[in-house]
This record gives structure tokens, C-alpha cells and sequence, in this order.
């Protein structure tokens, strides 16, 4: 049977231990009782530093939690679960609302050293990221996950997307059930909550408003968005799909750059659907110039240029 009572020596020694910052557990060893007994003990008694003694037991532990997170880059929130008993859950809310950035992926977490990368689009990567996950990304607000899933053969573009934020590709997943296809998810609250405000939210291929994005880098966002949403038609279009703001402003900017009217215009195939064709004979070859030519982040695959990295310019390197 558990002691129920303490003496005054007992109480003393508690108290003093407790002063002297012994965990829990190591107080009950001395004094033979359970964690939950010397705990229970100690929330009644309260502390002459003031607040409840399970407040203080929190603040500690929470001390201790993010010390051990950010003195090995390698550990997992479901690693610190374990070690302190808590639900991975639990370990990421205590990070992250102390302003430590994480990423959390199947039961997994690691640092984002760049979360706030897309703060201000200032330079040519994160404009064609933002294009391209304006096309292809997909962001959980209840979770403020990001999400990207491309067919295995443009695995190239999810690992430039890795090393961009600076994380490990092997945060890249096959799918169980569409071994074709290869996603990455990321969460970030201020990473997520940077790329709502330049508009990418649910449904934006179709209804979405195009994100305000610079001249001089509104070609490497375009690049982006075709290469997320941009098609090739066997040999004779290029075609991209979105809604009709994108479509319009892309085709604006297109006669802006020298693209004539001529062999470009814009199809209506469902209310919310539109197509913007490019015919591939007429000026296709320009689009794909403006938009590729010394490019440094693209989709291999559809980078004309990329196979081919002594062409001129006066050139000809469109693939079949």
C-alpha cells in the first residue's frame, strides 16, 4: 500500500529537492513515493517562487524539449514524444509556438531553415516558385501543410524544390497506391501563411486571381506556371490551363514581350476552364525562347534549351 501522508521531514526534503531543479522522478526515488504522488504533493503545496509547481514542471520541460531539438538538426518530433512522453503533437505545438519553424511529414519533422523565403518575391527562384506552386501546389489551411505531387518523371523539379528550402529530398514520398507519382508535403505555418497571401489557396487554377509579381520577373513567374500547368500537344501547341485571369494576364504579358496575336488565342471549354493555345509553327518558338532561354530553375522536360546547352540563339532546339 502507497504512503498516504508526509512528515515534515518528507515535506522539507521535497521542497528542497525541487529547489534544486531534481526532476520529478529523481525526487521520487529519494523519497520513495510515485511521480504522480510527489507531483500531486508539490501542485498543493505550491513554491515560494509563487504559481503552481505544474506550471513551473511545463516551463522546464518545455526548456528542455527545445534544447534537445536545437542541438541535433536529425531528431524527430516522434523521437522526443518517446523520451518525454508525449504525443509528437504535443512536441511540434510546443516548437512552433515558440516561433522554432518545423516541417512535419508522415510522423516526421526536421528545421525550415527558410520558411519566410516567400515573404517578398525578389528574385528569379522565387518568382518561378511562386508560379509553379500557383500551378501545382496545393495548401492545407487547417493545417497550413503545403503539398506537391508530380508523375515520377519530373522528379527533378520537387528535388530543386527541396534544395531551395533547404531540406532533405528524401522528404520526397512515392504514393502506395499511384507508384507513377512522387509528392512532398511541408508544414509551415509562416511558409503557408506567406504563400496564401500571394494567392495560393483552394481552387486557384480556376478561379483564382494571379498573384502581383514584378517586370522584370514576371518571366520566371510565367516559366513556373507552365511548367506546372503548360502542355504540349503533339508537337503542334503549347497549351496552358487556368482560369481566365491567368490566362488573359499570361496572354498580355506574352504580346507585351513581341508575341504577335497571330497563331495565340484563348479557349473557353467550361465556365471555369480556359486554355490559352500557342501554335507551336507561328510563334512558339518565341514563347519557349522568352520564357527558357538562360533560365537557371526550370522542369528539364520542358525546357527546350536543357538537352541542348550550346545552342545560340539563333538556334533551333525545340524537342518532339
Amino acid at each position: 500500500m502507497s504512503k498516504k501522508y508526509y512528515t515534515d521531514e518528507e515535506k522539507q526534503l521535497i521542497t528542497e529537492l525541487y529547489k534544486e531543479k531534481k526532476s520529478l522522478t529523481e525526487i521520487a526515488q529519494v523519497c520513495n513515493r510515485s511521480v504522480s504522488a510527489i507531483r500531486t504533493f508539490l501542485h498543493t503545496a505550491k513554491t515560494s517562487q509563487g504559481g503552481s509547481v505544474r506550471h513551473a514542471e511545463i516551463v522546464e520541460l518545455t526548456s528542455r524539449v527545445i534544447a534537445d531539438y536545437l542541438s541535433n538538426t536529425d531528431v524527430h518530433a516522434i523521437d522526443l514524444a518517446k523520451k518525454y512522453n508525449m504525443s509528437d503533437k504535443t512536441i511540434l505545438k510546443i516548437l512552433n509556438g515558440k516561433g522554432i519553424n518545423t516541417k512535419y511529414s508522415n510522423g516526421r519533422n526536421c528545421l525550415v531553415p527558410n520558411t519566410d523565403i516567400f515573404q517578398n518575391i525578389d528574385t528569379e527562384e522565387k518568382a518561378y516558385w511562386l508560379g509553379f506552386l500557383y500551378a501545382d501546389g496545393s495548401i492545407d489551411k487547417k493545417r497550413r501543410t503545403l503539398s506537391i505531387t508530380q508523375m515520377s518523371k519530373s522528379i527533378d523539379i520537387l528535388e530543386k524544390f527541396c534544395k531551395f528550402l533547404d531540406v532533405p529530398v528524401k522528404l520526397i514520398k512515392k504514393r502506395k497506391n499511384r507508384p507513377s507519382e512522387q509528392y512532398l508535403k511541408i508544414s509551415s505555418v509562416i511558409l503557408c501563411k506567406d504563400l496564401i497571401k500571394h494567392g495560393i489557396i483552394p481552387n486557384k487554377t480556376y478561379e483564382g486571381i494571379l498573384p502581383e509579381v514584378s517586370e522584370e520577373l514576371m518571366k520566371d513567374f510565367v516559366r513556373g506556371l507552365w511548367d506546372g500547368d503548360g502542355a504540349m500537344k503533339k508537337g503542334r501547341c503549347i497549351q496552358l490551363t487556368g482560369s481566365k485571369d491567368t490566362t488573359e494576364k499570361v496572354l498580355s504579358w506574352l504580346l507585351l514581350q513581341g508575341v504577335g496575336p497571330d497563331g495565340i488565342k484563348i479557349y473557353s471549354y467550361k465556365p471555369t476552364t480556359h486554355q490559352l493555345i500557342i501554335n507551336r509553327y507561328a510563334v512558339g518558338d518565341l514563347v519557349t525562347a522568352i520564357l527558357y532561354k538562360d533560365a537557371t530553375v526550370y522542369l528539364n522536360r520542358k525546357n527546350p534549351y536543357h538537352n541542348c546547352p550550346s545552342v545560340s540563339q539563333d538556334t533551333e532546339c525545340i524537342p518532339e
